[in-house]
């Protein structure tokens, strides 16, 4: 799920933060490990 969650975030599909808590530190991790940031407002950008 993770991973769904992912690339979710990373194409401007979903909003970080409707990410279910339990899986938001995993998803952080590996958005950052892939080059983008999260927003204050939960939207996800090239870092």
């Amino acid at each position: 799920m993770v991973k769904v969650y992912v690339s979710l975030c990373e194409k401007g599909v979903r909003n970080f933060n409707t990410v279910p808590k339990s899986l938001q530190e995993q998803v952080r991790t590996q958005i950052e490990a892939d080059g983008y940031k999260i927003n204050e407002d939960g939207t996800v950008v090239v870092a």
